[in-house]
């Protein structure tokens, strides 16, 4: 698997600070992760099923190592995981989220690993089938996302990502760069995901072999 080298930051301090959590200020609350999610808006135990759409179309049947960064509240691991059965599935987010709610959404199924973002190192050290990333990256600080995709290793990805945030605005270059290592790339914007009628959402579906 290559390794790529990213430049030095150089985004504002603010953005950048070291955490114990790696979280940027704006995660720096307790306030519960269904408001930052799409089951603020349909409910607490529903999600955006234009998800689930994008997962089917590309990864329908999907079995091996799964590493999802950031799952919310645990639906979309929900949804995959009870289609898949023949999945190995780990999920790296921050403590009080994986405790709180994501290990309540997902209570029928024991298998699956939990890391902190405070102990992210611990999922890097293994390859994936499938790496999954929904809103969550760009919303931590650049030398944490910097380093996750300088050392993470995966064989495919679906990564739905805006980086809505006007104070790190070299986010989309980061990702765009990490995204070239596949082969097999299907890039497109989605008007279907909530919040596609205001901002131009992309879809970054990458394949080490052709499907």
């Amino acid at each position: 698997m290559p390794k790529y080298n990213f430049s030095v930051p150089k985004t504002p301090p603010a953005t950048n600070e070291p955490h114990p959590e790696n979280l940027k200020k704006s995660w720096q609350h307790n306030r519960p992760v269904i408001h930052a999610t799409a089951a603020g808006v349909y409910g607490a135990d529903k999600g955006d099923n234009e998800y689930v759409n994008i997962f089917n179309a590309h990864y329908n049947n999907f079995e091996g190592k799964i590493l999802e960064i950031g799952a919310g509240t645990g639906w979309f691991a929900k949804q995959i995981l009870t289609s898949c059965p023949n999945i190995e599935y780990t999920i790296l987010d921050i403590e009080r989220n994986i405790e709180n709610t994501i290990k309540n959404t997902l209570a029928n199924f024991p298998d699956v690993r939990y890391v902190t973002s405070a102990n992210y190192k611990e999922a890097l050290g293994e390859t994936y089938d499938l790496f999954i990333e929904t809103h969550c990256l760009s919303e931590t600080p650049r030398y944490y996302y910097t380093d996750i995709f300088a050392k993470l290793k995966t064989k495919n990805c679906l990564v739905i990502d805006y980086g809505g945030d006007p104070n790190d605005p070299e986010f989309n270059d980061t990702l765009e760069e990490w995204y070239s290592q596949f082969p097999h790339q299907d890039k497109s914007i989605n008007k279907a995901l909530l919040g596609g009628n205001k901002y131009d959402i992309p879809v970054y579906i990458g394949k080490s072999v052709k499907v």
